[in-house]
């Protein structure tokens, strides 16, 4: 669920997205972070390549090089919280991660809840053969797909753009 804040926020930079324009969905990870693009024309995203992380020293140079190829009208970062709601120290780290790419790029970054992405992520990974097949994808960048996907179907059913 959404802060009062970060739903200001969305409210606010939602109205001025496209359909047709590309944006990057994010899962914060330790170790790596996810990554996906899609279109709200048709809620639907591809899992890329992800990018290496050690606990916030981040290739920035992969970002630049993100953003000036997909030139994605906005980011959406998925932040991690227990089954319970309560925050937990990968929840302040994904936090950061989001301030440091606000601070970044003139670009919106929303949040989205990343609760379970990661379990359903396996579970689809596990029974799709032709994922492990192809040497890109990782669990993380799926997990970003679902997070993106589900943030565009929320915002369409919510009808804010």
């Amino acid at each position: 669920m959404l802060s009062e804040e970060e739903t200001r926020y969305l409210l606010k930079h939602a109205k001025h997205l496209t359909r047709d324009g590309y944006l990057i969905g994010l899962d914060y990870g330790t170790g790596k972070i996810g990554v996906a693009v899609g279109q709200l024309l048709t809620a639907s995203a591809s899992a890329q390549s992800p990018i290496l992380n050690h606990f916030l020293d981040l290739d920035w140079e992969k970002f630049d090089a993100l953003i000036k190829r997909w030139r994605p009208q906005a980011l959406v970062v998925g932040i991690p919280l227990n089954l319970n709601g309560e925050r937990s120290r990968v929840t302040r780290w994904a936090r950061r991660f989001l301030a440091s790419l606000r601070a970044r790029f003139t670009l919106p970054v929303f949040v989205a809840d990343e609760q379970l992405t990661t379990r359903e992520a396996k579970a689809l990974a596990s029974s799709d053969k032709a994922f492990y097949g192809n040497s890109h994808h990782s669990i993380d960048s799926l997990a970003a797909k679902l997070i993106l996907e589900g943030w565009m179907l929320d915002v369409l059913t919510k009808s804010l753009i």
